[in-house]
């Protein structure tokens, strides 16, 4: 490989890397700033205890939000849904990554607005496995999706302080 190759493939490596550290702005995700303290939560269509974990504990250590039926932002989660696939396979062929893409759809209603708003939100994680030791798979398993619940709550708040800069700027 002559030394102008180098540089095209590193030219190539560095471009990647720069396109992929910035993939929390593709995907619209920004710190969100809620003028709001309380959210009326719908979660009666979810049997996913650990998801509404983590959603409520997300919204009240980060955003100060807290769950109160009362609220005038009403959001009602109405699916979350998972899927597993395998991502890569070892020289083996036996499994050595996997991929999860979990979606969450939620439906929010806003005083100001007369017509609720619904919004899809996608994450998707990367768990490596390895089949001698399971234990240790799961637990990765287990953050990685923690981890993608907790990215999924902060694209809802996200979501939902445009919403309210929207309705606050259009009064």
């Amino acid at each position: 490989m002559t030394l102008s190759n180098h540089f095209k493939v590193l030219f190539v490596l560095a471009c990647t890397l720069l396109i992929s550290s910035c993939g929390w702005q593709l995907r619209g995700y920004h710190n969100a700033t809620l003028n709001i303290t309380s959210i009326a939560l719908d979660t009666e269509q979810i049997n996913n205890p650990m998801f509404i974990k983590v959603f409520k504990d997300t919204l009240a250590s980060e955003y100060k939000i807290s769950i109160n039926s009362e609220s005038a932002v009403k959001a009602k989660i109405t699916r979350v849904s998972e899927r597993r696939r395998v991502s890569s396979k070892d020289r083996d062929g036996d499994t050595s990554e996997f991929e999860h893409t979990i979606t969450l759809s939620v439906t929010t209603e806003l005083e100001e607005k007369a017509e609720p708003l619904s919004q899809n939100f996608i994450s998707i994680g990367r768990q490596s496995y390895d089949e001698d030791n399971l234990l240790s798979s799961d637990m990765q398993e287990r953050a990685t999706k923690m981890a993608a619940y907790q990215e999924l709550t902060r694209q809802y708040a996200s979501y939902l302080s445009r919403q309210l800069l929207d309705t606050q700027a259009s009064k």
